[in-house]
């Protein structure tokens, strides 16, 4: 039994664990490179420039509006840390490899800011008006 290092938090760990225990990242071969958030925007659009040299500003700028990204598939641990070392203001995440594009759409489903909810349930009719009341109040309730 090898001792080998999570790559999601960096515990020491059994290589023949099916998951590490400190953060539950199941082990598998490869991963898959999400990321979760942006730390600085410009920082970001600019370090993505560099890595991805195809995609022109405005895609970039899309896509972080749009989060969580699948940012790359089938990486190894040692080129994940090479990705996190490149693009610092961005908060990566990896899940096993093959589960990305699903973990995004599991997360992305039914996300909006606060400032679009608002948005599409006043829309200007008292319907809405009433709804957004009515979900203040059940937030007030259960805070």
């Amino acid at each position: 039994m090898a001792l080998m290092h999570c790559p999601e938090c960096g515990r020491e760990i059994s290589d023949q664990a099916s998951a590490c225990p400190g953060c539950g990242l199941p082990a598998a071969v490869d991963y898959d490179v999400l990321v979760v958030r942006v730390l600085e925007e410009t920082a970001a659009v600019s370090q993505l420039r560099k890595v991805q040299s195809q995609m022109k500003e405005e895609g970039i700028r899309r896509e972080l509006k749009t989060l969580p990204a699948l940012l790359a598939t089938e990486c190894s641990h040692a080129e994940f840390e090479e990705l996190r070392r490149k693009l610092p203001a961005l908060h990566l995440r990896l899940v096993p490899g093959g589960t990305g594009q699903a973990a995004v759409k599991r997360t992305a489903v039914g996300t909006l800011s606060r400032g679009e909810l608002f948005w599409l349930l006043t829309a200007g009719s008292a319907t809405g008006i009433f709804l957004v009341w009515l979900l203040f109040l059940l937030l007030s309730q259960l805070l």
